[in-house]
């Protein structure tokens, strides 16, 4: 995405659709694995909610960084600013990972 100058319509396209369904699987499966603790206690759905929700926060990140080069895109010219939203996204969401 970042070294191709031009995306076309069906990028887009393909890129937000599959973040959508991958964004909405993780949080029914981290409803899913919650439900599951509260019904009958901890057990191994505790990992997979933890593992569900480490994959939701880097498809935040993913679309962050795809909404970040969009931008830049449209203005046409060199984002300097954009280094600096990736570097405080990494950052915020790397700690949220954690």
């Amino acid at each position: 995405m970042e070294q191709s100058p031009i995306l076309g319509p069906i990028f887009h396209a393909r890129v937000i659709s599959l973040s959508s369904a991958l964004f909405l699987l993780d949080y029914l499966f981290i409803v899913s694995a919650y439900s599951h603790t509260i019904a009958r206690g901890a057990s191994v759905q505790i990992v997979f909610g933890f593992e569900y929700s480490i994959l939701l926060v880097s498809i935040i990140l993913t679309v962050i960084k795809y909404i970040l080069h969009t931008i830049e895109i449209r203005t046409g010219e060199q984002w300097e600013n954009k280094g600096v939203f990736m570097l405080y996204s990494d950052l915020i969401l790397g700690f949220i990972r954690v």
